[in-house]
């Protein structure tokens, strides 16, 4: 289970915007090098001059998509929302799982250099194809010049010496690290979006915590919804029972009650009008005959009922269990619209339509909703049966 991140606050933003250190992070599968190129940089690697900002942090982070993937995300996605620049580093060509990576994090507005090391494992003359294979493969969200090529800790090689008596000394000779396509890109890159790359840190921590804000507001709203949708279910099925419809097109907009869009309406800051209300009841009523949510639910029901004792009133407990199930779903297709819109603002009336619908259609009877209606069935029996009829509550509750 991934562990919800920490959002900075209003004021704590504010101070990110006036801080001068650029972050790093480095990012990778296992074995690519990360830690050996995070020693070179903290030694003496991270590029200098007069125009470039001079306060910089370096974090490391566990090996993206291996055993304990999950564990590593976890940590990874709080650090890289909060890193003005991500080192993606890799020993060869990239895996579906890293490409798609870092695909995502540039969609996010995520600054991105993409480094190829370990490249001295390679001949010398393969070295260039793997690198433009690289540029190539990233080629839609990654410009060529932020794929480098370096080599952050080489592999000693044997070196042969002839002596002048005809003998020979071999001695392991360790190759210098290669790090200046790097440290010249990031020279680049600094000079030119170094206080960019600290305002898209911030902005990327706003829009979290505005996510943050409106999750934990729809959760509060749903809460208070869901007992609305509980009692409206409840009356409609009572109605249904007392008073069974001739046909299943009825029973639709029977239970689709406009009072319940406005009282749902209400919680999400939604006002409707009366007229509009009964419009909506209507158009979600309409929706549900024509997704065959009626008959589906009916059908799913029916055999709910056939065992129980109580079959002089099965027609009457049939519908009124499928009243119930077809407002919860009316209800719920709602709280899931209303939610929707907190996230991307207002929608016009045909949108809305069309989303509704397939919200509504979200919630056709299977697997998941078998329990759904399990529940519903003993409830309905319970609630409906002639000795709990009078303590349904009041339609004025």
């Amino acid at each position: 289970m991934v562990a919800q991140q920490e959002q900075k606050t209003p004021a704590q933003l504010q101070q990110e915007l006036d801080r001068s250190e650029i972050r790093f992070t480095l990012v990778g599968g296992k074995s690519a090098g990360k830690t050996a190129l995070k020693q070179q940089l903290v030694a003496s690697a991270l590029p200098k001059g007069a125009e470039l900002p001079t306060q910089f942090s370096i974090s490391d982070t566990p090996a993206l998509f291996a055993e304990t993937s999950d564990r590593a995300q976890a940590v990874i996605a709080p650090v890289a929302q909060n890193s003005d620049l991500l080192l993606f580093v890799t020993a060869g060509d990239l895996t579906l799982s890293e490409f798609e990576q870092i695909q995502q994090w540039v969609n996010q507005k995520q600054r991105v250099l993409l480094i190829f090391n370990k490249q001295d494992q390679y001949l010398p003359t393969d070295r260039p194809a793997i690198l433009q294979q690289l540029r190539d493969r990233v080629q839609a969200f990654l410009s060529p010049e932020d794929v480098v090529a370096i080599s952050a800790n080489p592999a000693p090689f044997k070196v042969r010496q002839m002596q002048a008596d005809g003998t020979a000394i071999e001695r392991q000779e360790q190759p210098a690290p290669d790090l200046t396509p790097l440290t010249a890109r990031l020279a680049q890159v600094l000079a030119a979006q170094g206080r960019t790359l600290v305002y898209t840190t911030v902005q990327r921590q706003a829009i979290a915590l505005k996510q943050a804000v409106i999750a934990e507001l729809n959760a509060l709203r749903r809460d208070r919804t869901l007992p609305l949708i509980e009692q409206a279910q409840w009356i409609a099925a009572a109605a249904a029972f007392a008073n069974p419809v001739p046909s299943l097109d009825l029973l639709a907009t029977a239970a689709v009650n406009a009072q319940l869009i406005a009282d749902i309406g209400g919680v999400y800051k939604q006002s409707f009008t009366i007229d509009q209300a009964k419009a909506a009841a209507s158009a979600i009523a309409s929706l549900m005959i024509k997704l065959g949510l009626v008959e589906l639910s009916s059908q799913a029901i029916a055999p709910l009922l056939k065992s129980h004792a109580l079959t002089y009133v099965a027609g009457g407990m049939l519908q009124g269990v499928s009243a119930a199930y077809l407002t919860r779903i009316a209800g719920l297709t709602l709280v899931e619209y209303f939610e929707e819109q907190s996230w991307n603002g207002h929608a016009c009336q045909r949108t809305a339509t069309r989303s509704t619908g397939r919200k509504a259609q979200a919630h056709l009877p299977g697997q998941p909703a078998a329990c759904l209606f399990a529940g519903l069935g003993e409830a309905g029996i319970d609630r409906l049966s002639p000795s709990a009829t009078p303590a349904l509550p009041a339609a004025g509750a």
